[in-house]
């Protein structure tokens, strides 16, 4: 595993504790998407900090590809599924339509308060990504400092951060949750009489380079239902959006070179 010291292997009881606790776990990452995950926002970080840091991007884009996460995460790249941006775009075309309906009839206590939830569900979502996504990373760093614990002050800290991963992942899935209802529950109040609202179910679905007027996305019942596929979808994000900075970045130093 990257980061661990050069031909030492991890004490038998602590491996023995990390295969147990991947068999009785449920909906955890795998460890080759935490090492890539923390790979990932370590480059772009060390990038950012130092000026004459480079990072080999097309490395970086294999190495996804190597994960778990692959198929989803070429779905996300192609704009295939439902993608942050989408997320943003809708809830700013939800925005402008409620604002024309409560221009043209009048205040509505109702729209008012989903109109309120709304306006934060893009935020709440990217911030819930980066949450999780911070919970994986601090897995790899516990077991790269494994070697500085002894076992049961390393059982403890692993206990204690995937306490903090499960705590992370439902508050993910509220997120998602909470925005979909939201559309759907204006949409069936007839707030949006003219907005289409479209479901990301399983499956390819081309999203297109640009959501159409008057068209807005939410997860489906079955995306929503299933913990594993929305963790997916979050590190396919996340490591999507991370490489495209890291591409900006190397572009902009190469250009200043």
């Amino acid at each position: 595993m990257e980061g661990l010291p050069k031909d030492e292997k991890r004490p038998k009881e602590t491996e023995d504790f990390i295969e147990s606790y991947n068999h009785a776990s449920e909906h955890v990452p795998t460890e080759n998407v935490e090492t890539v995950v923390a790979a990932l926002n370590e480059a772009l970080r060390d990038c950012r900090a130092n000026p004459d840091m480079t990072c080999d991007c097309d490395a970086m884009h294999a190495r996804i590809c190597q994960t778990e996460v692959k198929e989803l995460y070429e779905k996300y790249e192609k704009h295939q599924i439902l993608t942050i941006e989408d997320i943003e775009l809708s809830v700013n075309t939800v925005m402008n339509a409620l604002d024309k309906v409560l221009e043209e009839d009048g205040e509505d206590e109702y729209i008012s308060e989903r109109k309120a939830i709304l306006s934060t569900r893009a935020t709440e979502i990217e911030r819930a990504t980066r949450r999780y996504i911070r919970t994986i990373s601090k897995f790899d760093t516990i077991k790269k400092q494994q070697f500085r614990m002894d076992v049961e002050e390393f059982k403890m800290a692993f206990q204690e951060a995937d306490q903090v991963r499960r705590n992370a992942h439902n508050g993910l899935i509220e997120a998602v949750t909470v925005y979909t209802r939201s559309i759907n529950e204006l949409k069936e109040y007839g707030a949006l009489d003219d907005i289409e609202v479209e479901e990301w179910r399983l499956g390819d679905m081309y999203m297109g380079d640009v959501i159409q007027e008057g068209k807005v996305f939410v997860f489906s019942g079955e995306i929503l239902r299933d913990r594993d596929l929305v963790r997916d979808w979050a590190v396919s994000a996340n490591m999507c959006n991370t490489l495209h900075q890291l591409e900006e970045i190397v572009a902009g130093k190469e250009n200043d070179a």
